[in-house]
C-alpha cells in the first residue's frame, strides 16, 4: 500500500526511495499461471469529485478513482533476462459505473471496454519491476541494497508450495464481500461506510491488528470506501488481520455501518452493525468461505460500551438454529431485511479450521474416540495436517523441508520410551496380513511411512535403554530380526495376479533402503547380516525373475553398497564383493528391463529399477509408453560414460542387451550416433591403442549380433560388417 499526494509523489516525503515490495513464494507453477499485477486507486477527499458542495472539505471520505493492470504474461520474459529493474506505465481507467467498481480489473483484463474509460492523456502508474530467484536468505544476500531500503515483504495470500522450518503465520484474511440495506425513509439511497474492528473477549480495542497492505503500519480499525447513493454495494476489499495466537481465542470481529450525508454538517450516521467470533465453539477458527452476517439495528448514540449484550445474539443463520428462543426485549433487534457477506482465509502454522484435527489434537479428552478420529483425519487437506506432522505428508516436496522439523523433534522432544514395541509389533500385524487382506491402504501407509516409523522405533528403543540401563537388548534385536523376516514374506508373496499386493510391495521397496540408516545401536556387520537375503526370488512354485530382480535392485544395489563403504572405511574383499554384486545382478537387470518393457502395453505398471532414475509423483499413475525407457536410456549411457579407463571392456558384452532397453522411437536416432562415436573413437585417457582396438572391435561383434538376430535390422548389419572389416584391415589382422 503506498499513500500518494495530489501531486502523485508520496505522502510522507521520507519514503521517497522506499516505496518498495518484495512478492514471495512465487513457485514455478505459480509463474506459468496468468498472473497480473492489479493497482486499484482510492482517493480520499469530498464525497464528489468536481463539486465543492457535496459535504465540508473537513470530512475526508475513501472513494474509488481507478484501475491500472498489468499482465505478467507481457513483461515476464523482459524482466527475466534483466538483472536491474525495469520501468513500465499502467495507464489508470476508470469505472463508467461506481456499481460495478468491485470487477472492474476484470472488466479491464477481459477488454470489456464498454465498462470503463481510458485516460485522455498518457500519464499513468509507473512502476519498476525486478525478477529475483530463491530462497529468502539468498534473495537477501544478493541483493542487499534492496532490503537497505526498507522494502515490504508481501507474503502469498495462502501457503506457498514449499514451506521452510520455522515459519510460524498467524494471518486471518477479511474480504468485505458486500451488503443489502434498507433506504430507511430517504428519498435517495445511502451512502454506507463500513468501519472494522477486532476486539478481545473483555471488549477491548486490539491496537495494530489489522493491516491495509504491506509497506504501512498496522491500524486499530478500518474504514471501507464509500459507494455514492447505493443501498446494495459491493466492495471486495481485501485486508489481513496479523492478529496474535495468544489473543486469537475470544476475540471477536464488528462491523459498523454508517450513512455519510453530503449535507452541510457531513455527518456520518450509524443505523446498524454486525459481528462474528473468530472461533467457534469447537475450538475451530472460521472456515474459509463466505459468511453471511445477521445486522442489527442500532442509532448514532449507541457506545457498544457493555459488548456482552450483543455477543449472545447469533451473529448467523447457523448460529440462530442452534441458540434457543431470544427474547423480544433485547436491546439489539435484528433487521430481517439486511444482511452483510464477508469472506475469510486462514493462512496459520497454530491454528485449524478443522475439527477433526483439534479432536486429535486433544483426544486424550474422548480416548474412546481415537480410532474413529484417526479414521476421519485421512480426508483433511495436507494444509491442515502439516500442524500435526503427520508422516506421510512429508514424501510431498511441498512438505519436505518439515522433514527437519520433524527430526528435530524425534532427536529432542520424543519421549515414548515404550513407543518402539507397539509400532514393531504393529508393522510386523500389518505385513503378515498382507497375502489374505483385500484392501490393503493402510498396509501400503505404513509401508510408506516406514523410514520415519524406524526412527521413532530406533529412538524409542534408545529412551528406554537409558531408562534402564540396557534391558531387554537382546529382545528388542530379536523382534528387529522377526520384523525383517516378515519384510522377507510380503516380498516373497506372488503378485502376478493381484494389482493391490503389486502396490504393497512397491511402497515397501520404495521405502526399504531408508530404514538402515537409521539402525544406529547395530555394527555395520550387524546390519549386513539383518539385511542378508531380504528379497527371495518367491514361491518355488511360481518363480518370478522379473519382480525379483526388481526387488534386488532395490534392495541390494544401494543400501549393500553403502553397507561396503562404511564411514570412509573400506570392508576386506569390497573389490571382489563389488565385482560379484555387478557380475551377478548387472546383466540380470537389464534382461529384467527388457522382459518388463516388452509386458508394458499390457500391464502398464510402474517399475522403479535405477536408484537414479526420478521417479513419478504418484505410484498409480504409470509414466506414458516409452517415457520410461527413454530415461532408462539415458541412465545407461551415463552408467558408460562414468566407466574409467579400461574398466570399459569388462562391459562389452552388455551392448546388446543395452540397445534392447534403449531401441525405442524417441531415442533411436540419437542412440545410433552415440554409439557410433563411442565405439569408433579412439580412447583420449591414457589407454593403450591395443585396448582400445580391441574395445572397438569387441562393440561391433556385440552390435551385429543384436542387429542381426534381435531386432532383424539388416541395413544396419551391412553398415557395421563394413566398419568391422576397416578396423581388422587396420590393425592388420588377417587371421
Amino acid at each position: 500500500m503506498v499513500r500518494l499526494n495530489k501531486n502523485g509523489g508520496p505522502r510522507n516525503p521520507e519514503k521517497v526511495d522506499r516505496l518498495c515490495a518484495l512478492f514471495t513464494d512465487l513457485s514455478n507453477k505459480d509463474m506459468k499461471r496468468d498472473l497480473y499485477i492489479v493497482s486499484q486507486v482510492i482517493r480520499t477527499g469530498r464525497m464528489l469529485l468536481n463539486d465543492s458542495k457535496k459535504g465540508p472539505p473537513h470530512v475526508q471520505y475513501r472513494r474509488p478513482y481507478g484501475c491500472a493492470v498489468l499482465a505478467m504474461s507481457d513483461v515476464l520474459q523482459t524482466i527475466s533476462e534483466l538483472k536491474e529493474e525495469k520501468d513500465f506505465v499502467l495507464k489508470v481507467y476508470t469505472c463508467n459505473n461506481e456499481n460495478e467498481w468491485y470487477q472492474i480489473h476484470e472488466n479491464i483484463i477481459r477488454k470489456s471496454s464498454t465498462k470503463y474509460t481510458a485516460p485522455s492523456t498518457n500519464y499513468g502508474l509507473i512502476i519498476s519491476l525486478q525478477l529475483l530467484r530463491g530462497d529468502m536468505e539468498q534473495v537477501r544476500r544478493e541483493n542487499p541494497l534492496i532490503f537497505s531500503r526498507g522494502v515490504a515483504i508481501t507474503r502469498k495470500l495462502g501457503f506457498p508450495d514449499v514451506i521452510m522450518p520455522g515459519d510460524i503465520r498467524n494471518d486471518l484474511y477479511l474480504t468485505l464481500e458486500r451488503g443489502d440495506f434498507e433506504r430507511g425513509g430517504k428519498s435517495v439511497q445511502k451512502n454506507i461506510e463500513v468501519t472494522v474492528y477486532v476486539l478481545y473477549a473483555d471488549g477491548e480495542i486490539l491496537k495494530d491488528c489489522i493491516s491495509l497492505g504491506s509497506g504501512e503500519p498496522n491500524v486499530p480499525e478500518h474504514r471501507s470506501f464509500v459507494l455514492y447513493h447505493n443501498n446494495s454495494p459491493r466492495w471486495s476489499e481485501v485486508i489481513k488481520l496479523p492478529i496474535p495466537i495468544d489473543r486469537f481465542r475470544g476475540s471477536h470481529l464488528r462491523f459498523e455501518f454508517r450513512h455519510c450525508s453530503t449535507k452541510d454538517k457531513g455527518e456520518k450516521k450509524l443505523f446498524g452493525f454486525a459481528f462474528t467470533p473468530l472461533m467457534r465453539e469447537d475450538g475451530t477458527t472460521l472456515s474459509d468461505e463466505s459468511h453471511e452476517l445477521y445486522v442489527y439495528k442500532c442509532d448514532e448514540n449507541t457506545t457498544f460500551s457493555n459488548h456482552a449484550l450483543y455477543l449472545g445474539l447469533p451473529c448467523c443463520k447457523e448460529d440462530f438454529n442452534s441458540c434457543p428462543s431470544i427474547p423480544s426485549s433485547l436491546i439489539f433487534q435484528r433487521s430481517t431485511k439486511e444482511t452483510f457477506w464477508i469472506s475469510t482465509q486462514l493462512s496459520s502454522t497454530k491454528l485449524t479450521q478443522n475439527v477433526d484435527l483439534l479432536a486429535l489434537l486433544k483426544w486424550k479428552a474422548h480416548p474412546d474416540r481415537v480410532m474413529d478420529i484417526l479414521g476421519r483425519l485421512r480426508h483433511v487437506s495436507g494444509e491442515e495436517i502439516v500442524k500435526v506432522f503427520i508422516i506421510n505428508l512429508l514424501r510431498d516436496s511441498k512438505y519436505y523441508h518439515f522433514r527437519p522439523v520433524m527430526d528435530t523433534y524425534i532427536q529432542k522432544h520424543f519421549a515414548g520410551a515404550l513407543a518402539y514395541k507397539e509400532l514393531i509389533r504393529c508393522l510386523k500385524w500389518y505385513m503378515d496380513r498382507s497375502a489374505e487382506v483385500v484392501r490393503q491402504d493402510h498396509i501400503q501407509e505404513a509401508m510408506r511411512a516406514l523410514e520415519y516409523l524406524f526412527k521413532f522405533i530406533v529412538q524409542s528403543r534408545i529412551l528406554y535403554s537409558r531408562a534402564t540401563c540396557g534391558m531387554e537388548e537382546e529382545q528388542f534385536r530379536t523382534s528387529i530380526q522377526e520384523l525383517f523376516q516378515s519384510i522377507r514374506f510380503v516380498l516373497s508373496l506372488d503378485s502376478r495376479n493381484s494389482e493391490t499386493l503389486v502396490f504393497t510391495q512397491a511402497a515397501l521397496l520404495n521405502s526399504f533402503p531408508a530404514i538402515f540408516d537409521e539402525l544406529q545401536m547395530f555394527t555395520v556387520q550387524e546390519v549386513a547380516e539383518v539385511e542378508k537375503d531380504p528379497a527371495p526370488c518367491g514361491p518355488a512354485s511360481h518363480p518370478s525373475p522379473p519382480e525379483a530382480t526388481e526387488r534386488a535392485a532395490h534392495l541390494l544395489l544401494d543400501p549393500q553398497l553403502d553397507i561396503l563403504y562404511y564411514q570412509d572405511q573400506l570392508l576386506d574383499n569390497v573389490c571382489a564383493e563389488v565385482e560379484m554384486i555387478v557380475e551377478s545382478l548387472l546383466d540380470m537387470l537389464l534382461q529384467t528391463l527388457l522382459s518388463i518393457m516388452s509386458r508394458a502395453n499390457r500391464r502398464r505398471r510402474e517399475v522403479r529399477v535405477l536408484p537414479a532414475v526420478p521417479p513419478p509423483a504418484d505410484d498409480r499413475h504409470p509414466l506414458p509408453d516409452g517415457k520410461l525407457q527413454v530415461m532408462m536410456t539415458y541412465e545407461l549411457f551415463s552408467m558408460w560414460q562414468n566407466l574409467i579407463g579400461e574398466n570399459k571392456i569388462h562391459f562389452i558384452g552388455m551392448i546388446g542387451p543395452f540397445l534392447g532397453v534403449a531401441l525405442v522411437p524417441q531415442v533411436e536416432a540419437e542412440l545410433i550416433d552415440k554409439l557410433d562415436s563411442l565405439v569408433s573413437e579412439k580412447e583420449r585417457d591414457c589407454i593403450c591403442e591395443e585396448i582400445g582396438q580391441r574395445i572397438r572391435r569387441s562393440a561391433t561383434v556385440n552390435l551385429l549380433n543384436f542387429y542381426k538376430s534381435e531386432i532383424n535390422k539388416e541395413e544396419m548389419y551391412i553398415r557395421y560388417i563394413h566398419k568391422l572389416c576397416d578396423m581388422h584391415l587396420q590393425a592388420e589382422n588377417y587371421t
